[in-house]
């Protein structure tokens, strides 16, 4: 990102960051575990949906940000557009 970064150096800063231990999805809680190990296949992935829009009365655009398990990024795109 430094290296593609098109502003000052001074410019390049972390707009946030969450300390996960657990989500809530789909009505399902679950609990994150770091591991080795790599990933199956079928197993859930967690994913962050930054949704992106503007509202007429306001200037610049709003986000909002969730956070949805999926089995993949197919099925998350499909769940990041229920917030919408």
């Amino acid at each position: 990102l430094k290296q593609a970064w098109f502003g000052e150096a001074q410019g390049l800063h972390i707009d946030a960051w969450a300390k996960l231990s657990g989500v809530s999805s789909q009505g399902q809680n679950y609990q994150i575990h770091f591991t080795d190990a790599a990933p199956q296949p079928d197993d859930l992935k967690l994913y962050l949906i930054n949704l992106g829009g503007y509202n007429a009365s306001e200037f610049g655009e709003l986000h909002r940000y969730e956070f949805v398990v999926a089995p993949n990024a197919v099925a998350a795109k499909q769940l990041g557009k229920q917030f919408i």
